[in-house]
């Protein structure tokens, strides 16, 4: 048996990883309502079947799968009841306040987006500046070294000539 699963095709080996990725994640999801050592203990007795025999996962990889759909499904539900109003209202105004509902939204995370930019565009023209000033100073330097080089190699022109004659 060993070597059956060692030759099996990739399609269904990728199929066996899947179907235990999405039964680990449904014992996750599952025993974040538990409490913790209840939930160690049902992770440490779910992970060896799992992982075990490639027939019986493959198998349940389908009943996971749809479970799986049907829990972000719940999710998305979840985020919608959070913007529910506190009025009850009929489904047309209930649209037109989430539709106003998400515009606010939008308008907000805008502004924010708007001043984080702003203030990374100051961050970034007061690094700037400091740059151009440590230039300035680096070219002031420079000039000051050159004229300095400038002097010395005239005096020593002149300090040979002298000692020429």
């Amino acid at each position: 048996m060993g070597e059956e699963c060692a030759v099996t095709d990739p399609a269904e080996a990728r199929k066996r990883r899947k179907a235990i990725i999405v039964s680990q994640r449904m014992e996750s999801e599952a025993n974040e309502g538990n409490s913790e050592g209840e939930s160690n203990h049902e992770e440490a007795a779910g992970q060896p079947p799992a992982v075990g025999a490639s027939s019986d996962s493959v198998s349940s990889s389908s009943p996971p799968t749809k479970k799986s759909k049907e829990d972000p499904g719940d999710n998305s539900k979840k985020t919608q009841i959070r913007y529910d109003p506190d009025v009850p209202m009929p489904k047309d105004q209930l649209a037109a306040w989430r539709r106003e509902a998400r515009r606010v939204r939008n308008r907000e995370s805008a502004a924010a987006s708007r001043a984080k930019i702003r203030c990374r565009i100051t961050e970034l023209e007061t690094e700037v500046s400091g740059w151009k000033d440590k230039y300035t100073q680096a070219m002031e330097r420079l000039e000051e070294l050159q004229g300095a080089a400038e002097t010395q190699k005239i005096s020593e022109a002149s300090s040979n000539t002298i000692t020429k004659a």
